[in-house]
């Protein structure tokens, strides 16, 4: 195993501006999951889903991916993401995590560890499921692994804990990425460079969706790379597409140096072709060999 992930699993439930409501697999861990497995990576879940037809779902789909299973079955229904999108293919989003399994997530104080530990998005920073989020992340630091976190802030979900909650796993973490509309929420009116060099991480990267992803590495200094223009479908999954690639590039260390700009570019193009297909879609590796 190269790569444990933990966290939520979720459907998306998407209302397209056409007027098409198309339901995917999602959540963001297990977005990032398959996107990392997509390229190569041997990657293990963790999370917990309903004993239902889309927790069943959930467990075939993933694992038609390749991905090591450490799903846990709750009596609590597969939790549902309702995400109304725009003509320009972003998405808003509203949860049912308060009556569903995503967030029900104690048997992560005992799954096995891996040399790249990724946490993130809701089930990092929710009250419910952070102490044992945080508990994972800081037995992985211990142990040695790299800690990865995203941010992916959720405007709906938010209180005032949240930032001390971030400020928790941040303290922990080894990368640290957000994407422009992350910082806009949780840190409004300050630069994305100040914002991230107070994490005081070794890397810290923010996308910028059609104009790519900045990078600030304590040895590369700062990074700023391009997106290719696509034609986009809808942007759902992009930023865990682009997280999922950065990780594949964990070999078994932080990409850096001469690998830092090429791992960047080669994410950035994973999340832009993720945009020209309906829900979370990244590409396979041999696409990116065409």
């Amino acid at each position: 195993m190269d790569l444990l992930v933990a966290g939520e699993v979720l459907f998306d439930v998407v209302a397209a501006a056409d007027g098409v409501t198309r339901t995917h697999l999602g959540g963001s861990p297990a977005n990032v999951a398959v996107a990392a497995a997509r390229l190569g990576t041997r990657v293990t879940l963790a999370a917990s889903v309903g004993d239902d037809d889309l927790g069943r779902r959930a467990r075939h789909a993933l694992a038609a991916e390749g991905i090591n299973l450490d799903l846990r079955t709750q009596t609590a229904p597969t939790s549902r993401a309702v995400a109304t999108l725009t003509h320009a293919g972003d998405a808003d989003y509203t949860f049912d995590l308060d009556t569903s399994a995503a967030l029900d997530l104690q048997h992560l104080v005992t799954v096995a560890l891996a040399p790249v530990v990724h946490v993130g998005s809701i089930s990092a920073w929710h009250p419910r499921s952070h102490p044992a989020v945080l508990a994972l992340a800081r037995r992985a630091k211990r142990a040695g692994s790299l800690v990865s976190l995203d941010l992916n802030a959720r405007a709906a979900l938010h209180d005032d804990g949240v930032i001390g909650r971030i400020n928790n796993l941040i303290a922990v973490a080894d990368l640290v990425k957000a994407s422009d509309a992350d910082l806009a929420l949780l840190y409004p009116n300050r630069p994305a460079g100040d914002v991230a060099r107070s994490w005081d991480v070794p890397l810290a990267v923010v996308t910028r969706g059609a104009k790519g992803a900045r990078a600030w590495s304590r040895h590369a200094g700062e990074l700023v790379v391009g997106a290719p223009h696509v034609e986009v479908v809808d942007t759902v999954g992009a930023g865990d597409a682009f997280t999922g690639a950065l990780l594949a590039a964990f070999r078994p260390d932080l990409p850096d140096g001469e690998r830092l700009p090429s791992a960047l570019g080669n994410a950035v193009r994973v999340a832009s072709l993720s945009c020209t297909r309906a829900g979370a879609d990244p590409p396979r590796r041999a696409e990116l060999d065409v």
